[in-house]
């Protein structure tokens, strides 16, 4: 599987992350970025969405607030091997309504770091 390359701003992984489709995963070849205080947290949304770093620990986001939200009723997403620094809030928030059509979906967060 070919790994997005060229991650040098919040706004490009964001961009990146927010395309993935249902069914489908994006990986994230190694990189490190901060996040603007007044930027939008990345939004997964989709069933069976995996977004993942090639090398765990080695895709670091730095910033204020929350950097992903997992919602929707059809989502059942993963976040995989991300490093997460600096958020004054939840680094990943997930929604409570996120999953809960059709009996309940899983949300997972594998192998990733939390900093504050």
């Amino acid at each position: 599987m070919a790994c997005v390359q060229g991650i040098d701003s919040y706004d490009k992984f964001k961009s990146a992350a927010e395309t993935v489709k249902s069914g489908a995963t994006v990986c994230f070849e190694p990189f490190r970025i901060s996040k603007p205080a007044s930027a939008t947290p990345v939004t997964i949304a989709g069933e069976d969405v995996r977004i993942a770093c090639k090398v765990p620990g080695s895709c670091k986001i730095d910033g204020l607030g929350t950097h992903v939200i997992i919602e929707g009723a059809d989502t059942s997403a993963t976040v995989q091997g991300f490093y997460f620094s600096g958020a004054d809030d939840n680094a990943i928030q997930v929604f409570k309504n996120a999953g809960s059509r059709a009996g309940g979906k899983e949300q997972n967060i594998c192998n990733c770091r939390f900093e504050g």
